[in-house]
């Protein structure tokens, strides 16, 4: 039978452990940010995963699981509230289009008259009814799946680098992630200025990087954008101290990253820093790390809100081509395995939310790995074909209570 052994409670940027056993969890995450439970065992300490209900008390849960046996590593269990979406405050995403803003291209940083405006890197959004200042503090962009900044002045809002990523891909796919209920977004610079060693003796790379943050995003919501992927509470960034961010790029996939996505990001010159070889990504290489975070769709944000709730579904895959199935809306995002954002349709059919997207072709990566033109036949296996895929697709909200 597990017991509890200890209650690890966050309130801002302290930790300490508290005796809450007897408390319920909604009363326990009225009062703190983030809580986690240590599980013993008699025999052995496992990993136990999974949620409390907001009337049930922390106690209680060892006594759901009995003597199930999960793993042999030490218990940590992340509680997280029931919210009830139709009375939260959430993450919403709408299409661009809708909205009916005029999109046309813009350069925001180097302005020439005698350059073709269909070169033009980024692209300025348009829209009379709406505040661009506001609009740009409440609102994230993807183009095609990735994230990109905006800015705003007078005028309207720019889309950092969009025009770039639809000119590399021949397509315009463009949702708003609206932040508006949740929080004002504030952007930081994740350069390589920012670094930071932890110890002199440390390998920088090792483990991956370290990177300085203003002070005043405590008591904040830190979300980040690594190469246009969106990454909000998912575990690949921690607080190291108090104001210095470790990021975790060994379970990133750079690699892929990069290869499939580098002419979308304005990333044409990476393989100056690969010796190269596209394929071959070195994250201990100095130089290459400081160009991905030099990258206009790599940064910091913050939401001006001390928490924030993170919920998965993955989607159901219909047999179809391009739809899935759930029986609950999707309000939030819809993202690939590999982080891609889809730009979703969804549409209420027989009891259940049809969720379709565009089709999304991927290539065989030797096809840009290696100069297969030259290579002959080869192996059936190796053929550079272009094929369709059904990925898998979760939904993801982002909510907190009202």
């Amino acid at each position: 039978m597990y017991t509890v052994n200890k209650v690890l409670v966050s309130s801002g940027r302290i930790t300490r452990t508290l005796d809450v056993t007897a408390e319920r969890v909604k009363d326990l995450l009225s009062k703190y940010t983030s809580i986690r439970v240590v599980l013993s065992n008699p025999t052995l300490d496992v990993l136990v995963v999974g949620e409390l209900q907001d009337n049930q008390f922390v106690a209680d849960y060892p006594g759901t699981i009995a003597n199930l046996v999960l793993t042999n590593e030490i218990t940590r269990l992340n509680l997280t509230p029931y919210i009830d979406v139709q009375q939260a405050l959430c993450v919403y995403k709408t299409d661009l289009w809708d909205r009916e803003y005029d999109i046309e291209p813009h350069n925001l940083f180097d302005v020439n008259d005698e350059d073709d405006p269909t070169t033009w890197p980024d692209l300025k959004l348009v829209n009379g009814f709406v505040d661009p200042r506001l609009m740009a503090e409440t609102h994230l962009v993807s183009v095609n799946g990735l994230v990109h900044p905006l800015v705003s002045d007078e005028h309207g809002v720019y889309v950092v680098g969009g025009n770039v990523n639809v000119r590399a891909t021949d397509k315009m796919e463009m949702s708003l992630l609206e932040f508006r209920d949740v929080g004002k977004i504030t952007y930081h610079s994740l350069s390589c200025n920012t670094r930071v060693k932890v110890h002199e003796t440390d390998d920088l790379f090792s483990n991956g990087i370290y990177t300085k943050l203003d002070p005043s995003y405590r008591d904040k919501v830190l979300g980040m954008v690594l190469l246009g992927h969106l990454h909000l509470l998912d575990g690949t960034y921690t607080h190291f101290d108090d104001d210095i961010i470790h990021i975790d790029l060994k379970h990133l996939d750079l690699e892929t990253k990069i290869i499939n996505h580098y002419a979308a990001l304005g990333m044409d010159t990476v393989g100056d820093y690969l010796g190269g070889t596209l394929g071959r990504v070195d994250l201990r290489n100095p130089s290459l790390i400081d160009y991905i975070l030099n990258n206009k769709s790599t940064f910091l944000f913050t939401l001006d809100t001390d928490r924030l709730y993170r919920h998965e579904r993955p989607l159901h895959d219909e047999g179809l081509p391009c739809v899935y199935s759930t029986p609950l809306g999707v309000q939030g995002i819809a993202q690939y395995a590999d982080g891609l954002l889809a730009d979703y349709r969804q549409e209420y059919q027989d009891g259940l939310y049809c969720i379709q997207v565009p089709t999304r072709a991927q290539s065989n990566l030797i096809m840009k790995t290696t100069n297969y033109a030259q290579q002959g036949a080869g192996v059936r296996g190796h053929l550079p074909t272009k094929h369709d895929s059904q990925p898998l697709l979760t939904a993801v909200d982002f909510s907190r209570k009202a």
